[in-house]
């Protein structure tokens, strides 16, 4: 690039970019500048040639000044008047760690983007470390500003878009973006007290995934291993139990979920301290539930697994309840990651069990039942350890504290209309029951007065009547309207979900009802190997993964847009699922029929019953959320969901312990 042409020299001015030796494009003559309010630099050039003609969108800028974009010049006026800066500070060469701390992603150039008045040029001149250009005229000027006081809060609002500097502890509220510290100071403060930025990024948006995935994975991971060693550990540990244990432990697990999902329909599920809380039970009470079972004696093992099935049914219900809540008031839905989670807990549950008891530790002897007890539930309380680290430090970040102040704020909105409404409600009785007591006073007293008192005094009474009649309908009004905003606190926003909460339930109580007492447990065999429950459990836990992916899917092609499928055919599919007990059935009362009772067979019908559970699950969860708008009534959605789902659970599997 050729060399800018001097038009004036920089002897007699004295700021920093001319010390610098740093060149300006002249200021258009349209655009001229205000001698007496800023003092223009002494070296000064005409904007850059490329091909003969100027390049609008070129700035020089100095190496101590940061940016504000205008979007368009043209609309400013001829004369702008800027304040005199500050004399410059004396220019400082950077050490070597100033200059390696200019290479950090943080300390980038921050832009402002102000709005096209007159006014906000004084008022930008007045912040702190930034620099002005326009670049929507064909040369531009760039005016340092240094030695100005930051900008006060109200000052900072004026600002409705682009970025200001973050308060302390490097966040910042919505809408804004942290530039980066000032100094290597600031930037060491920065990285011992900063909780993120409030800006929902790129990178924020994956951390959110990775901590959704990871909680849906601790939420079932204990109930998956404990699916998959029920039949071993009752028939090792437990040979002398009266009922059958495995469909007992995992009905406790049940239990204690839909308890927790009572509970929390009650305390709001809307808190963060819930899934926090949920993922550090979960590290305990995985880590004590293999020595407590093994080392006692087997008549109180067998009560302390039942406890331990029960906590962790605790554990698990806070996950689920508050988890896929506070997932879908983020500003990213991530309830599908969360579906897609408890998918992978049921393949890796699969896949660890199915590893060890091939290759090191087969299930047909006590010791190999207790060695896989071992690594899969300390595996699965490092998992709850990386989970809990993970889902404390999201809930830290501005942008998901923001999410959940908002709709805790919305929630707290509607509780306070439903109070004032009641108070309304009862003022308007009380007025009324005055009223009418006023009334009744002066009818007594004009039928004491004789019959012409009365007569003329018709009209006033028939007033006051009127005006009676008025307020009943007003008092009548007011307390339909509280009526109605009192019923939405739970049971209006149920009816309003109920389709969605059928679905969910019918589609556990099939599932459940047929796996895994019915198949893969009770069914007849033409082969016979050893862990052969193993191989079936393991399809079920591929078939409900690829399920819980489908509605993800739907939004990657078009012709794919089908697998989203539509709410009105929600509950349908999910009793078209019940067509699932006739191979099933046959298996159970057939013996020795080719196909019928073929393991291959067994593994595709075990496939798609894992499929179509996944994908109408996620879907009615998806849907559950969704279909109510108003953040605060979102707070009943969640609990109320998985209580569908406990009680689908806990239902199949006590009616298939009655039945088979």
């Amino acid at each position: 690039m050729d060399p800018l042409p001097d038009h004036t020299g920089a002897a007699d001015c004295k700021c920093s970019p001319c010390a610098l030796g740093t060149r300006y494009p002249v200021w258009p003559q349209a655009n001229r500048l205000d001698s007496s309010s800023h003092p223009r630099p002494a070296s000064a050039a005409s904007a850059p040639q490329s091909h003969g003609r100027a390049s609008p969108g070129r700035t020089y800028r100095s190496p101590h000044s940061r940016a504000i974009s205008e979007p368009a010049a043209a609309a400013w006026p001829s004369h702008v008047s800027l304040a005199s800066p500050q004399p410059p500070l004396p220019v400082r060469h950077q050490s070597f760690f100033g200059r390696l701390f200019s290479f950090l992603t943080w300390h980038h150039a921050k832009t402002r983007v102000f709005p096209q008045t007159q006014e906000t040029v004084p008022r930008a001149a007045g912040t702190y470390g930034v620099s002005f250009r326009y670049p929507s005229v064909p040369s531009t000027v760039d005016f340092p500003v240094r030695d100005r006081a930051a900008p006060s809060t109200d000052d900072a609002s004026a600002y409705p878009t682009g970025a200001t500097s973050a308060p302390e502890g490097g966040s910042a509220d919505e809408g804004e973006s942290y530039g980066g510290p000032e100094s290597i100071a600031d930037g060491i403060y920065d990285m011992v007290r900063s909780r993120g930025s409030a800006t929902f990024t790129a990178k924020a948006e994956l951390m959110g995934k990775v901590v959704f995935l990871l909680l849906g994975f601790t939420s079932l991971i204990g109930w998956n291993f404990s699916l998959n060693l029920a039949p071993y550990m009752s028939e090792s540990l437990f040979p002398e139990a009266t009922v059958n244990a495995e469909n007992s432990f995992l009905a406790m697990f049940q239990i204690a979920n839909l308890l927790v999902q009572l509970s929390l329909l009650y305390v709001g599920a809307l808190r963060a301290r819930f899934i926090i809380v949920g993922g550090w039970s979960a590290v305990i009470f995985l880590s004590v539930l293999t020595p407590v079972v093994v080392y006692l004696p087997a008549n109180i093992a067998f009560i302390c697994m039942h406890i331990m099935c029960f906590l962790m049914g605790v554990s698990s219900g806070l996950l689920q309840g508050a988890g896929f809540l506070i997932a879908g008031v983020m500003p990213k839905n991530f309830v599908g990651a969360v579906s897609v989670g408890q998918g992978m807990a049921g393949l890796v549950a699969f896949s660890l069990s199915a590893l060890l008891s091939f290759a090191w530790f087969p299930l047909n002897a006590r010791v190999g039942v207790t060695t896989t007890a071992w690594a899969v539930f300390l595996f699965a309380a490092l998992v709850s350890v990386l989970y809990s680290a993970g889902v404390s430090i999201l809930m830290q970040q501005p942008w998901a504290r923001h999410a959940l102040r908002r709709a805790a704020k919305q929630r707290e909105q509607r509780l306070e209309l439903a109070r004032r409404r009641r108070q309304e409600r009862e003022i308007a009785a009380v007025a009324a029951a005055a009223e009418a007591m006023e009334c009744g006073l002066e009818g007594d007293m004009l039928e004491e007065e004789g019959m012409q008192t009365i007569v003329d005094s018709i009209p006033e009474h028939g007033g006051a009547n009127q005006r009676l009649t008025e307020q009943q309908q007003e008092q009548i009004t007011h307390e339909s309207c509280a009526a109605d905003t009192d019923a939405r606190s739970l049971w209006r926003v149920a009816l309003d979900v109920a389709p969605e909460m059928s679905a969910v339930f019918v589609t556990f109580f099939i599932t459940l009802n047929i796996y895994p007492l019915l198949g893969p447990t009770l069914l007849n065999y033409n082969q016979s190997f050893p862990n052969h429950f193993l191989i079936l459990f393991g399809v079920y836990g591929i078939g409900d993964l690829v399920g819980r992916s489908l509605p993800d899917l739907s939004r990657t092609a078009a012709w794919l847009s089908w697998l989203m499928l539509p709410r009105k055919y929600l509950l349908l599919s999910a009793f078209s699922r019940a067509l699932f007990y006739i191979p099933f059935l046959a298996g159970y009362k057939l013996k020795g029929v080719p196909v019928v009772n073929d393991i291959w067979w067994y593994a595709i019908i075990m496939f798609f019953l894992a499929l179509t559970h996944g994908w109408t699950g996620t879907l009615g969860f998806i849907y559950c959320g969704t279909k109510i708008e108003n953040l605060g009534e979102k707070d009943f959605t969640g609990p109320l969901t998985v209580i569908a789902l406990s009680l689908g659970l806990v239902a199949g599997l006590y009616v298939a312990y009655a039945v088979y």
